[in-house]
């Protein structure tokens, strides 16, 4: 039985460590080889529970680099900060692949759902994501590049304090 408990704690363990990737694994490409263009949405304050976040990435990878596509962000993940969950999840992922002779280009669409209340206003992210990127002529040399953050303020459902529902109900009420 203890050896049992062990096993089973190992493999937690080892599927806990593979499940995050460390950013400062690999270098970052130089800016030369890749163009990143994010469309962000204009709101950034009054985001509350179930609301969508939409995003509109655009990668373009000159030769001889590609993107390693497996990198692309999962639906389902759910954004953490220092290993803390940050409350929300990506629902929905897909991207559009343009190749030509100089460059590749991806058109990626995210969809983030917050699953979070603060009791105040406060400022909440999606976080940086990292898209592994190779040349196919060096497997062994994987670079990173970066898409930046977007910051937005998640607001409460209602009210916080002492509230008179009296106060703020109808006069017809039954």
């Amino acid at each position: 039985m203890r050896n049992l408990l062990l096993l089973f704690s190992l493999i937690t363990f080892t599927s806990f460590v593979n499940s995050y990737e460390d950013p400062t694994k690999y270098k970052d490409i130089d800016p030369k080889y890749i163009s990143v263009e994010v469309n962000d949405p204009e709101q950034k304050v009054g985001y509350t529970v179930g609301d969508l976040i939409e995003r509109k990435i655009k990668v373009s990878i000159f030769k001889p680099f590609i993107l390693i596509e497996e990198s692309l962000p999962i639906v389902g993940y759910e954004k953490r900060y220092r290993g803390d969950l940050l409350g929300m999840s990506l629902m929905n992922s897909g991207y559009k692949k343009k190749v030509t002779k100089e460059k590749s280009v991806y058109e990626i669409d995210l969809t983030y759902q917050i699953f979070t209340n603060k009791r105040f206003a406060k400022p909440a992210a999606i976080t940086a994501d990292y898209y592994r990127v190779m040349d196919p002529s060096k497997p062994d040399e994987i670079f990173k590049l970066r898409v930046p953050s977007f910051t937005f303020a998640v607001s409460p459902i209602a009210i916080f304090g002492a509230v008179k529902v009296e106060n703020d109900m109808s006069d017809y009420r039954g």
